[in-house]
């Protein structure tokens, strides 16, 4: 092989590593309570929108087992997408990997998971959330 394909395959595989840990090892999980809707916007999912008036159910929950990804991304940091366990069946699920708090949107089409970055936060979000629901 000649030196300079060599270094072109060093370079590519290089690169590749980059991208990869910075998948792993960045992204975010942004929950907004508007008005009329909370927002959440995902680093590497789809984002989504859910209509207050369409929150059948809100929970807030201190374990879950979270079961097994059936399409989405997961991270070091996240683990976002279609997700299915004994509890729910198929959901969606938006969550930081470092922390053990969820938030559970029950609406009439879907089961929603969420959390934020730390145990705090994720309660507090509940507590603001479950305010405009109830």
């Amino acid at each position: 092989m000649s030196k300079k394909k060599e270094k072109c395959i060093w370079i590519f595989g290089a690169a590749v590593l980059v991208i990869v840990l910075v998948l792993l090892t960045t992204g975010e999980i942004r929950v907004t309570s508007g008005e009329k809707y909370i927002t959440i916007k995902a680093s590497y999912w789809k984002d989504k929108g859910i209509a207050y008036e369409d929150i059948q159910d809100i929970t807030y929950r201190e374990t879950l087992g979270i079961g097994k990804r059936v399409g989405g991304f997961g991270s070091f940091k996240l683990a976002e997408g279609g997700f299915r366990n004994d509890e729910f069946g198929n959901y969606t699920l938006y969550a930081y990997e470092s922390c053990n708090t969820y938030i559970v949107l029950n609406t009439a089409e879907e089961i929603v998971v969420i959390n934020q970055k730390t145990d705090q936060q994720t309660k507090k979000l509940y507590e603001e959330l479950a305010e405009k629901c109830l």
